[in-house]
């Protein structure tokens, strides 16, 4: 999997990266400003968090991979400083 999601209309996370790699299959999280995944090598794209007023089926349409919804998702946290 590689990363991140849609921007100026192409999606950032898809099935397959089309760059050079400098790591294959060392990412365990993706964070964007919209959502958090977690990357499992056999079991690919869990959906943990997700952003304020968004729902699933909008992550769905702004992704280019398909993924599973935790039973646990959960709005996506803030840190604090």
């Amino acid at each position: 999997m590689t990363s991140a999601l849609l921007q100026g209309g192409a999606h950032k996370i898809l099935e397959q990266c089309n760059l050079p790699l400098t790591g294959k299959q060392c990412v365990d999280r993706i964070i964007t400003e919209k959502a958090v995944f977690d990357v499992d090598k056999k079991n690919g794209l869990t959906l943990i968090e997700i952003g304020e007023g968004l729902t699933v089926e909008d992550i769905k349409k702004c992704t280019g991979s398909d993924f599973k919804v935790s039973p646990d998702l959960q709005p996506l946290q803030q840190i604090s400083e």
